[in-house]
């Protein structure tokens, strides 16, 4: 039997981790647009969440790839 209050806190803990992804898909959508501006392409308003943040990932792995091989190159890590 399952009480009210492990209910409330599992309830509270989806809720917590659906606004995380909401937060973290909305910032990923603001970054893929300004990346597009940067590149001197127009916004694309209708780019999907998941699509964002799939693009930004690999924005960013591709980018932690370059730095760690620059550093190695220099000698750094």
């Amino acid at each position: 039997m399952t009480s009210r209050a492990a209910v409330g806190n599992c309830t509270h803990d989806w809720l917590e981790v659906l606004t995380r992804k909401n937060v973290l898909g909305g910032q990923a959508w603001y970054y893929q647009q300004i990346f597009r501006l940067a590149d001197g392409e127009e916004a694309d308003p209708d780019l999907g969440i998941l699509k964002a943040v799939g693009a930004y990932v690999k924005d960013e792995l591709s980018r932690a790839r370059r730095v760690k091989q620059a550093l190695r190159q220099r000698g750094g890590a």
